[in-house]
């Protein structure tokens, strides 16, 4: 008799909203999430905010909804950068570089850059998805850098970009969009290409028409998004090769002369920078090392540790520890 297959692993459930009451909880879970926060001028209780944060492949997916008005004042020192699109509500944004900008649900996007600190005003039915975007994912999006400030949704390609996220923030809120699916991948590679056809959109024609980059620096940049975008997959220098659409040698080449690496050491790199992220997002327990070296490539625990304390500083267990007791 044909014995059956085996049964599939469980999956993961998907995760939950962060109810918080207070605006003391809700300073706590945005510190930990993405950048160092504090609440000002506001009631700090009675207060209802719901927060939900995933993790879709390579890409940081952050849904908030406030239930009363809020002003956060938000620290430069996290080198993270952000698109926050408000599907809902309104929401002010003062700087020293910039003034104060408006942003309305449907029309702008806020594009922040690593260094800026802000003061942010939030409507009572402010409803918002944040992507936090890598250097890698950044330089794939092939328009430069962020260009910090307003990005407008009132072009087509902005109105794309505001319909996709409103979509995805509905099915981060459902539960049913799950980090490792097929369908995140496919939504991912939507969303970094919404985005980079908005940023073009709004940049200056003039800018538009100046791509002075060469076919080698397009080849590495798709060659960085590539491996971005499959830390926690098995891939070597032939696979990365054929996504560019290059041979092994012309790779090594080229990594040798644009960035002074091979393939492998760039790969571990994102690798050991991504470990460091997940865990100071609050998204590894400190007995939870072993599992995400594990996810992220890292089969020799020894080596890892040694190889993430040479280039942090500290081993990853004591990372985890700092953050645990803020």
């Amino acid at each position: 008799m044909q014995s059956l297959p085996p049964p599939l692993p469980p999956r993961s459930p998907p995760p939950l909203w962060k109810r918080s009451s207070s605006l003391e909880e809700f300073e706590a879970v945005m510190s930990d999430l993405l950048r160092p926060c504090r609440v000002r001028g506001q009631a700090r209780r009675g207060y209802r905010t719901e927060i939900l944060h995933q993790r879709v492949n390579g890409l940081g997916l952050t849904a908030v909804r406030l239930g009363a008005p809020a002003s956060v004042r938000v620290a430069p020192d996290r080198a993270i950068s952000l698109l926050q699109i408000p599907v809902g509500g309104t929401f002010l944004a003062r700087s020293g570089r910039r003034g104060e900008e408006s942003f309305r649900s449907g029309l702008e996007a806020q594009v922040v850059d690593a260094p800026t600190g802000l003061d942010l005003d939030f409507s009572q039915d402010s409803r918002m998805l944040i992507v936090d975007l890598s250097a890698p994912q950044i330089a794939a999006l092939a328009c430069g850098p962020l260009p910090s400030g307003s990005l407008s949704l009132a072009t087509p390609e902005g109105a794309q970009l505001w319909r996709l996220a409103q979509y995805l923030l509905t099915e981060l809120e459902s539960g049913v969009l799950v980090g490792d699916s097929p369908l995140a991948l496919g939504l991912e590679q939507s969303l970094t290409g919404a985005i980079a056809r908005a940023l073009k959109a709004h940049m200056p024609a003039a800018v538009r028409s100046q791509d002075t980059r060469s076919q080698s620096d397009r080849m590495l940049l798709r060659a960085e998004a590539f491996m971005a975008s499959h830390l926690d997959q098995v891939i070597d220098p032939a696979a990365i090769a054929q996504a560019v659409g290059i041979s092994v040698r012309s790779l090594h080449r080229l990594m040798r002369d644009k960035r002074g690496t091979t393939p492998l050491a760039a790969l571990k790199e994102m690798r050991l920078q991504r470990v460091r992220a997940e865990i100071e997002a609050g998204l590894c327990p400190p007995n939870g090392i072993t599992d995400l070296a594990l996810r992220f490539g890292f089969n020799h625990l020894g080596a890892f540790a040694t190889d993430f304390r040479r280039r942090f500083g500290a081993p990853p267990s004591e990372l985890s520890r700092r953050h645990a007791q803020r």
